[in-house]
């Protein structure tokens, strides 16, 4: 609203400086301007309204985010149209009906002249739009990389909180002490997985994207220190198409919904359940999809914070081409879905 109110003030400012210009240098030349006043007046409210109608059209076709050569062609166009058009008008007007000038008077050469004169106040409001509108854009895209490093914070907090909190460290550290004299090998591999698990969640990459394949492998870990706990209450399963494990994917985005799958699906469940993680191409998206035994159950003190992070993020990286769904699929199973483009 703010962005459309100084439009306008400066876009009536600006015309009416040229408006105001005119008249003047139609007073010094010895002429009466308020003769001269209807046309000038006619013809700046039609250059105002045609330099409209062309911030419009540029805004609706994303001119900004096209290729330069087709910027300049479509400008270029733009300008020449609006030109040819007001000097059109203006003649017709100036020989009928206002009769300024005879058609005697009227002459080619003075039509070049003020199509070239009018085409270049065009150019100049465009170069200062251009101007306006890239320094916007920058400014957006600065903010935008702001909000995306504040959210890839929280989600790394929120991650911290569920991995690293002392109930999970306690029963991953206790599973495994009771594995040393029963099973060394098995407990030397829990110590690994913690320790992966550890590393991944503090050390995070600084584009807040990891790989689909460095994802999955955190995920492994995770999954098999909660089997430890769970016993026979966790079964999982993943299936990953090996052709896009170097796709990039918010990083924590995969580990968090399985996080929030173990969390409100698994541990609510009096026998526990399965998780099922599905990584695959459809058409040009790679579709991540983590499926567990649950219900989807509002909790009043439940904030979502992990599923609106992963939600956000995808939305900041990706555009609106990318979303996270979470649906309850059947009775007792829940899907959490996203994707990402390929390209």
């Amino acid at each position: 609203m703010k962005t459309k109110i100084t439009y306008w003030i400066f876009q009536i400012l600006g015309w009416g400086i040229y408006l105001t210009v005119g008249l003047l240098l139609t007073a010094n030349s010895g002429q009466n301007a308020m003769k001269w006043f209807p046309v000038f007046f006619i013809k700046t409210a039609l250059l105002l309204f045609m330099t409209h109608l062309l911030r419009n059209y540029i805004i609706k076709i994303d001119l900004l985010n096209l290729p330069a050569r087709k910027i300049v062609f479509t400008l270029t166009a733009a300008v020449i149209v609006i030109s040819m058009t007001a000097n059109l008008t203006v003649s017709l007007l100036m020989l009928q009906p206002f009769k300024l000038i005879t058609w005697e008077q009227y002459s080619v050469k003075a039509f070049i002249y003020y199509f070239l004169y009018e085409g270049f106040i065009v150019a100049v409001w465009v170069a200062i739009y251009l101007l306006a509108a890239f320094i916007k854009k920058n400014r957006e895209r600065e903010i935008e990389k702001w909000r995306l490093e504040v959210i890839a914070q929280k989600a790394q907090l929120e991650s911290l909180k569920s991995q690293i909190n002392p109930h999970f460290i306690f029963n991953s550290l206790n599973n495994i002490r009771s594995l040393i004299f029963e099973n060394p090998k098995q407990a030397g591999e829990m110590i690994t997985h913690l320790s992966n698990l550890l590393r991944y969640s503090i050390k995070h990459n600084d584009s807040g994207k990891e790989t689909i394949k460095n994802e999955l492998d955190v995920v492994k870990d995770y999954l098999k220190l909660q089997s430890i706990h769970l016993e026979e209450r966790l079964g999982y399963e993943i299936n990953a198409d090996e052709n896009i494990l170097n796709v990039e994917v918010p990083s924590m985005s995969i580990q968090l919904l399985v996080e929030n799958a173990v969390k409100h699906g698994i541990l609510e469940q009096l026998e526990g359940g399965s998780i099922n993680i599905n990584v695959f191409r459809k058409g040009e998206n790679a579709i991540i999809e983590i499926t567990n035994t649950g219900e989807i159950v509002e909790k009043e003190k439940s904030t979502k914070l992990g599923i609106k992070n992963v939600s956000e993020r995808l939305r900041l990286m990706f555009g609106a081409n990318a979303r996270l769904t979470l649906t309850q699929t059947e009775k007792n199973l829940v899907t959490a879905k996203f994707n990402v483009p390929l390209n």
